[in-house]
């Protein structure tokens, strides 16, 4: 059974004049912070950045298990904070993991669109790139110490 760590990203939520520096698709590694291309950025956005609240980190928490269960998946651990929310997921028919993380976008924006009473607005950043759990001894350490340094609401399914 393919096992995948996801990462979504709240829309507008890592712009490029993150003190962190910042993420550009097709690019590798993070990039230097550019206050030029941030303007630019916003200058085009066609929606202000989203920033989950509380109801919503709950949301997600207890919401993941029926987006993950209603496409016959395996819901691993979820965490969600403010900015973005992480899912370990596991499933075993054909799919690839780009799929499944479309999927689970549309899923989760879907629910969001309705909770809110909006239409047509992106809550979640585009791309991403999911990444395999390895094996246990990874999957242990995203469960035990990674989710739980969000210091935020978490799910996690106890493992054998």
């Amino acid at each position: 059974m393919p096992l995948f760590h996801f990462t979504f990203h709240a829309y507008r939520s890592w712009n490029a004049d993150h003190p962190r520096g910042y993420v550009h698709r097709g690019e590798k590694g993070i990039l230097p912070p550019d206050q030029i291309l941030a303007r630019a950025r916003d200058h085009l956005a066609n929606f202000p950045a989203v920033r989950f609240d509380d109801q919503d980190v709950q949301f997600f928490v207890t919401e993941s298990h029926d987006v993950v269960q209603r496409r016959g998946w395996t819901l691993y651990a979820v965490t969600a904070v403010d900015t973005h929310l992480h899912l370990v997921v596991g499933w075993r028919e054909q799919i690839n993991e780009q799929d499944v993380q479309t999927k689970l976008k549309q899923g989760f924006g879907f629910v969001l669109a309705k909770r809110h009473g909006t239409k047509g607005r992106p809550y979640f950043s585009r791309g991403g790139v999911p990444e395999r759990v390895k094996d246990m001894k990874h999957l242990r350490y995203l469960l035990d110490e990674y989710f739980p340094q969000h210091h935020s609401a978490i799910w996690r399914r106890e493992l054998k």
